[in-house]
């Protein structure tokens, strides 16, 4: 499916980041690059846990591969 050079609203992973970054990025500011680092995996950790929330997120019915 052609898509235009610039459409993150299509792509997975923007959807993803998105929601990291709003319920753990969101206005903060940190002290240290290892804060960031440790918030990022934490929110990872969490995205992780929850595979439903994270499906629903990413895939989406036009990237769906039919055998």
């Amino acid at each position: 499916m052609p898509q235009p050079p610039y459409s993150p609203e299509v792509m997975p992973v923007e959807h993803l980041w998105d929601d990291i970054r709003e319920k753990h990025f969101h206005n903060h500011i940190f002290k240290s690059l290892d804060m960031v680092e440790t918030t990022l995996c934490k929110a990872l950790t969490e995205v992780d846990a929850e595979p439903e929330r994270l499906r629903s997120m990413t895939y989406f019915p036009h990237m769906r591969i039919t055998l």
